[in-house]
């Protein structure tokens, strides 16, 4: 059992990090057992729809041109809309890839309030990860 089989096996989704274009490849990463990519880049001309097409089990996250934002609510709601069809077939999350947009000036991001205090764990829940 090689190491994507093991990770599998325990009901873990394998995928892969990419900033490119992945149409080639594909069909080589499901041959070697993986399972989707995140983040889609869409400005690395991931074509979202074609993919779900061609690889209609195929996993992503990302796919949401965060160059845009700075635009505002209207073309936030369009990238949505462009996004949509993919999103309601499933195996789809839109996201943007790590870090703002270089457009969108630090200084018109609205504050993030304070962080809450975390929750404490029930003394009963034990967390156990991969062996």
């Amino acid at each position: 059992m090689n190491h994507i089989e093991r990770f599998t096996a325990r009901a873990a989704i394998a995928t892969v990090d990419s900033d490119g274009n992945i149409h080639e490849t594909i069909a080589w990463l499901e041959a070697a057992g993986i399972q989707g990519l995140m983040p889609m880049e869409q400005r690395a001309g991931n074509d979202l729809a074609r993919i779900r097409r061609e690889h209609p089990r195929w996993l992503m996250v990302g796919g949401y041109d965060k160059t845009l934002m700075h635009r505002g609510e209207p073309a936030m709601r369009a990238e949505f809309e462009r996004l949509g069809p993919v999103m309601r077939q499933g195996g789809f999350i839109p996201s943007v890839q790590a870090g703002r947009s270089s457009a969108a000036p630090a200084a018109s991001l609205s504050p993030m309030p304070p962080p809450r205090r975390p929750r404490q764990l029930s003394p009963q829940l034990e967390l156990t990860c991969c062996a």
